[in-house]
């Protein structure tokens, strides 16, 4: 039965426990340890929402759960999630997700969408999230998670099957790397200076690579589909792989955006990606004409 403890002034209480009596009342923090430490046998999940900034003795409380939720309302905007398969952490604005549920994880598609708004503070955020992983760590999890930090990147890491996905963060730019070989996703900010970021080597293209930006213009390459398809504001466009695609049409302003955006990300991936970027161009072309044009139109020699 779901029980739901009011601890005044200090947090809000629920849980799931089989033989006792649900509903709603008042307790001291005393009152409410003992009747947990008596009953988390039977306790199969618990949510906790904090009222203070870091309730250190409840957040215990809740790890003794294996499924739980602790959630802080200070201005710390700290969450904490952890199931059988993983766990999932925000803190400042700053996320990690590791095989939390089978859509939350921060390697999987558009996963570097959980750290858009990395700031130049959140190295140290990341700090004190790593020092969480020995307290969420189960049996259960078949992940190694880990934080580093190099040359002006946080970078976010599990071993997973005896595979290395990591996750470069910087305020400006955030990708996935696949076996220290591979970019499989990376997200550009829109006002990211290139040149401007720490140095990093170049990794291979993923077959299926994700390019976007925070405005929500993407890239998808399948390869097993062989198309490629570019993403805009609601609007969908589809090239197909390895051919001319003479009768592609998009948006000058989207086509313009979206070679912002492969711009960018060849200095970090190596490929020149002239498939995708000559289609592009050939949306730009006659626009730029029209404006040549317009230069010399009253113009008599």
């Amino acid at each position: 039965m779901e029980r739901e403890i009011e601890i005044k002034d200090r947090a809000t209480i629920s849980y799931e426990s089989f033989g006792s009596e649900s509903g709603k009342m008042e307790m001291t923090f005393e009152e409410f340890k003992e009747e947990f430490l008596r009953d988390k046998l039977n306790i199969s999940e618990i949510e906790i929402v904090s009222y203070q900034k870091f309730d250190k003795e409840l957040l215990a409380i809740a790890s003794l759960i294996e499924d739980f939720k602790f959630r802080s309302t200070s201005e710390n905007d700290l969450t904490i999630e952890r199931s059988k398969e993983g766990f999932y952490i925000k803190y400042k604005g700053n996320e990690i997700a590791m095989s939390y549920t089978d859509f939350t994880d921060m390697f999987f598609e558009h996963g570097t969408e959980y750290n858009q708004n990395a700031t130049q503070s959140s190295k140290e955020a990341f700090t004190k999230i790593s020092k969480l992983f020995p307290l969420l760590k189960l049996e259960s999890h078949n992940f190694i998670p880990n934080i580093s930090f190099e040359k002006g990147w946080i970078i976010v890491s599990e071993i997973k099957d005896g595979d290395l996905w990591e996750q470069y963060i910087s305020n400006k730019i955030v990708f996935n790397v696949f076996n220290k070989e591979t970019i499989t996703e990376i997200l550009i900010r829109n006002n990211a200076e290139i040149e401007k970021l720490p140095k990093v080597k170049k990794f291979k293209s993923s077959e299926d690579l994700i390019m976007k930006n925070e405005n929500y213009h993407f890239i998808e390459s399948y390869s097993e589909l062989g198309i490629t398809r570019f993403y805009a504001n609601g609007e969908k466009y589809e090239l197909i792989n390895g051919e001319k695609n003479p009768n592609f049409n998009m948006s000058e302003k989207d086509a313009k955006k979206f070679i912002e955006i492969i711009e960018k990300a060849k200095h970090f991936i190596d490929d020149e990606f002239e498939d995708l970027l000559e289609p592009l161009r050939n949306n730009t072309e006659d626009e730029e004409l029209k404006e040549k044009m317009a230069l010399l139109e009253e113009i008599d020699m």
